[in-house]
């Protein structure tokens, strides 16, 4: 079985906004993180958290990628 890209709108060239993209995951997490730390913390989290994704996240996109792959690939067995 030739393997295809199950996921055609994952393309190489998509460009991700970082910013917008922590501004998601803050929305969604904050008020877990407030019940166990101050303000505080949570903006100092999230401001490192915008300087450390940049650097990884070639290697989380490939991660997801081959996830998505292999589960197109193993679903159709």
């Amino acid at each position: 079985m030739g393997l295809t890209n199950p996921a055609p709108w994952l393309t190489e060239g998509m460009h991700v906004d970082m910013v917008e993209y922590v501004k998601h995951i803050r929305a969604a997490m904050e008020g877990m993180f407030l019940e166990h730390f101050s303000i505080d913390i949570v903006n100092e989290m999230f401001s490192q958290l915008l300087v450390k994704l940049p650097e990884v996240f070639h290697k989380m996109e490939k991660a997801y990628k081959d996830k998505i792959q292999s589960h197109y690939v193993l679903r159709r067995k």
